[in-house]
């Protein structure tokens, strides 16, 4: 594991930066549990977005599929791969 992929698993594990959520298949199927640094200060907002480290998920990201926070559920717009280590998520309320 390199400096930066540390550096980002030690931010998405702190308890005051990063939340549980629910990864849901666009065909459907079970919802996996993840873990995310939202970028927002609520997840109140009609459109917000949700950063998630490659290695801990249980499968990629796909536009339409279903990503929930907080009681809240939004469904993934657009996903960007800024590196190799992290998935930004582009989410509106579902």
């Amino acid at each position: 594991m390199d400096a930066f992929a540390a550096a980002a698993a030690a931010i998405h594990a702190d308890l005051n930066l990063g939340v549980d959520a629910l990864l849901t298949p666009a065909e459907g199927g079970a919802p996996e549990p993840v873990r995310a640094v939202m970028t927002e200060a609520t997840v109140d907002a009609p459109r917000v977005s949700a950063q998630l480290l490659t290695a801990e998920l249980p499968f990629q990201p796909a536009r339409k599929m279903r990503f929930a926070v907080a009681g809240r559920t939004f469904t993934i717009e657009n996903v960007d791969r800024p590196d190799p280590h992290t998935v930004n998520l582009i989410l509106a309320r579902a």
